[in-house]
């Protein structure tokens, strides 16, 4: 083990990256050998501060572990926003994120590594900055894991996994902020025909914010109405980014009297475009949207669901707000927090359904009275069930190599289930392959995990798969 090094060492700063001089040489490291990235950070950016950082993050991996550590190049593409090692013959797998690196980078650091961690034990080094949302999950992860935080002119402390019911506590001071709809105000008279029609248009749901009101037609939102200091401005059609191949930009009116007839019409016209366009499939964007407007129309109750509120306010951990795809109920009075997810590219989405799954624990009897649900157990810790709800993009799996790892890492008391969904885009989605506590096997539609099972989890894994 290295000693650690003085507060007061000499210090090398290059951006936002800190490079202690004295810690260098401790590990070895010659600061020559960084020199040539000290005088291009500012032409090359990020890149440059993450090739400054890999001999001080060899230092740092050292630091927190015995004998000798290796690189870790399992030639699979890994995040490259964290240094990956391996210690002790490979029985220790080390990540070292830097500084410079943003708070989100920790999330998804920490599911890379839960997917490559197999049997091995996960040391996590990150800055002191972004320790808290790391910290929260790790009560529900079932994998030895130890994080150590780095801060400049210190060496590396240990940190303690908080027990649960301190997350629950610091989650119930995050409470509900579903608050109400967007107010047009003494504004309301001027668009007041407008939005009736929107209500009572047969394809179009509503979807309103605190800062706007909205309506989307299969997932895609199609008109937008908010309210300015002395005006109303709205938004109709699909507001693309950049309109191509005769795409209508969307069409933005600031409404100072009441809407006149021509306005009327020329909105309505962009709305039943909209429309047009997203039935006939000529508009396929928004992909998970639309087959999250197939699901509430159609499949909630097949998936067991007695009722269902689609995009939930919610908070995940460290105080960041977002929204939950589903909070179902089902017919055993049991809470699902539901996952949506097109596409295997989103490689955090067990990790933010956990968070969710841990606030909407924390502030389940406040969340039934808010949807006026039935009341939960009368006491002890409710159960939620992560829920999620997969499907292929146009070409490949639904499932990626990275989940099988993470979902297998979670405690045996958090109950999960996945269901695919064969086709995004289908009116009627058809559901298939659902399995509870396990994936299905690997196919066109679940690729091969980057590893396989645990150890302790294997022979179950061989029997439910048909493998001897």
């Amino acid at each position: 083990m290295h000693p650690a090094v003085e507060p007061s060492a000499a210090r090398m700063y290059v951006g936002d990256v800190s490079v202690d001089a004295a810690s260098l040489e401790a590990h070895d490291i010659k600061i020559a050998a960084v020199a040539d990235v000290v005088g291009s950070v500012g032409k090359r950016g990020i890149a440059s501060r993450r090739a400054l950082f890999k001999p001080v993050a060899e230092g740092l991996a050292s630091e927190v572990v015995e004998g000798e550590i290796e690189l870790f190049a399992p030639g699979v593409a890994l995040s490259t926003k964290a240094c990956w090692f391996t210690a002790m013959q490979g029985q220790v797998m080390v990540v070292v994120v830097g500084a410079h690196e943003g708070r989100d980078v920790t999330d998804e650091v920490l599911a890379y590594a839960l997917a490559w961690q197999h049997d091995r034990d996960l040391v996590l080094v990150v800055p002191s900055s972004h320790l808290g949302l790391t910290m929260e999950r790790l009560p529900w992860i079932a994998t030895p894991v130890r994080v150590f935080s780095h801060a400049p002119g210190h060496a590396p402390q240990p940190m303690v996994v908080p027990a649960r019911i301190d997350v629950y506590a610091a989650a119930e001071q995050r409470p509900l902020h579903s608050g109400s709809d967007h107010d047009l105000g003494d504004r309301a008279s001027l668009v007041d025909a407008l939005v009736k029609r929107l209500d009572s248009h047969w394809a179009l749901t509503s979807a309103h914010r605190s800062s706007y009101l909205a309506w989307h037609c299969l997932g895609r939102q199609v008109v937008q109405i908010s309210r300015k200091a002395h005006s109303v401005f709205v938004t109709a059609g699909v507001a693309y980014t950049k309109p191509v191949n005769g795409q209508e930009a969307a069409l933005a009116v600031t409404v100072s009297e009441p809407l006149s007839g021509v306005q009327l019409a020329e909105i309505e016209r962009r709305v039943a475009d909209a429309v047009w366009k997203r039935f006939a499939g000529h508009d396929q964007g928004h992909v998970e949207h639309r087959m999250q407007a197939a699901l509430a129309a159609t499949a909630m109750r097949r998936l067991g669901f007695v009722a269902f509120s689609r995009e939930y306010p919610a908070w995940r951990g460290d105080g960041r707000p977002g929204f939950v795809d589903f909070l179902a109920i089902d017919h055993k009075n049991v809470l699902h927090v539901v996952e949506t997810k097109v596409g295997t590219g989103d490689v955090k989405g067990v990790l933010q359904t956990l968070d969710y799954a841990t606030w909407v624990t924390a502030n389940a009897a406040q969340i039934r009275a808010d949807l006026g649900w039935t009341d939960g157990p009368a006491s002890g810790t409710e159960s939620v069930v992560l829920d999620f709800v997969v499907a292929p993009k146009a070409s490949g799996p639904a499932i990626g190599p990275y989940f099988f790892g993470q979902v297998e890492a979670l405690d045996t008391s958090i109950a999960w289930r996945v269901t695919i969904v064969t086709d995004a885009l289908a009116h009627t989605p058809e559901l298939s392959q659902t399995t509870y506590q396990s994936i299905p096997p690997t196919g066109p539609l679940v690729a091969t995990p980057v590893q396989g099972p645990r150890r302790a989890n294997k022979v179950q894994y061989d029997f439910m798969h048909g493998q001897t």
